[in-house]
């Protein structure tokens, strides 16, 4: 599967100043917009992220920043203030509406292109269909440009029963939320992820369709909105010494990433 750099430049890095003045990346938001129905032109775009990041970025008492490609070249910062989020009550989202993003260059996740329930039932969307998703990888961000990263994976398990996630601090509560085979980290946290469906998921008879390499792809054949990641789970491991008694522990990435349905953040932007 190759991925367009559309979904890689659908998102920025929300980050902090550190004590030298410079802008250190702590997660991910992904830019979505609804055209106008007059023109089709977009008139106002949203960032869109996990609320653990901002509320974990409040705690500190500095600002938060978008964190983007300029159009001019180099780096571009923004302040996000934090009174104009839109935090949800109910999951791990947070949305800034009409977001200040003058001069980055980036795409938009349309609304239209949400994987939502009809999207979902009407293509039997399951355990094994491919996921990717774009984000933050803290070891190398970029310092001239944002460098996004892209994960693979496959879903693991559908949104049946709430999973428990921990919040910004460190109390827990319980999401509807895809599980994803996929690793992801802490400045992955506020990603998209893409469902794409293989022309070879179905057994039978396949016809491909033949695709031009010059044009983008049908609508019907796109990759859409999955989710947020807005996390992973750690299997906890005792840590022995040969030469001492210890009681620590280390949590190990077990490899599945906790997705945020995207037909919640549909939700949470009709309530802005």
């Amino acid at each position: 599967m190759l991925i367009s750099t559309y979904y890689k430049d659908c998102v920025i890095f929300l980050s902090q100043e550190d004590e030298s003045g410079s802008h250190g990346p702590k997660g991910t938001a992904f830019i979505v917009a609804d055209p106008s129905t007059i023109d089709g032109k977009v008139e106002v775009v949203h960032l869109v992220t996990a609320r653990h990041v901002v509320e974990a970025a409040r705690a500190t008492g500095q600002p938060l920043f978008a964190r983007g490609n300029s159009a001019r070249g180099g780096i571009i910062t923004s302040q996000l203030a934090y009174n104009n989020w839109h935090i949800s009550q109910d999951t791990d989202i947070a949305i800034f509406k009409n977001a200040p993003l003058n001069g980055f260059v980036g795409s938009c996740i349309m609304l239209d292109t949400f994987a939502g329930q009809e999207y979902i039932s009407t293509n039997n969307i399951g355990l094994g269909d491919e996921v990717f998703f774009t984000g933050l990888f803290t070891a190398h961000p970029g310092s001239t440009n944002n460098e996004p990263i892209i994960r693979f994976g496959n879903i693991s398990m559908m949104p049946s029963e709430p999973v428990n996630i921990q919040n910004a601090d460190h109390s827990t509560s319980s999401v509807k939320a895809f599980l994803v085979e996929a690793r992801s980290w802490g400045g992955q946290s506020g990603s998209p992820a893409f469902v794409w469906l293989n022309p070879l998921r179905n057994l039978g008879s396949i016809t491909l369709p033949a695709i031009n390499p010059n044009e983008p792809l049908p609508l019907s054949a796109q990759p859409r909105l999955l989710g947020l990641v807005c996390g992973h789970f750690n299997i906890s491991q005792d840590i022995t010494s040969k030469s001492e008694t210890v009681d620590w522990k280390v949590g190990i990435n077990a490899g599945v990433a906790i997705v945020i349905p995207a037909i919640d953040i549909a939700n949470e932007l009709k309530k802005i």
